[in-house]
């Protein structure tokens, strides 16, 4: 699986800042994907919610419809 199709797709939405530690195993038939996304720090949990499963939908849209996904958030912080 193409790491960079999967930052491509996680980070077209505008409320990710970053995305690294992608990692996926098994098949196309059979896909597991870890990733790490930052976010803003001020993001609530509400938010952060609706934003991962609107991620989880695009992964499963361009991947596979059975993909499943471990999304670990972090706070963003601009220095």
């Amino acid at each position: 699986m193409d790491t960079n199709r999967v930052k491509e797709a996680v980070l077209s939405f505008p409320e990710v800042k970053d995305v690294h530690k992608i990692r996926s195993r098994g098949t196309m038939g059979n896909l597991y994907i870890d990733l790490h996304v930052k976010i803003e720090a001020n993001m609530n949990v509400e938010q952060s919610h609706k934003l991962i499963h609107r991620i989880e939908e695009r992964i499963k849209e361009e991947f596979n419809d059975g993909a499943q996904l471990i999304v670990h958030i972090e706070p963003f912080y601009e220095y």
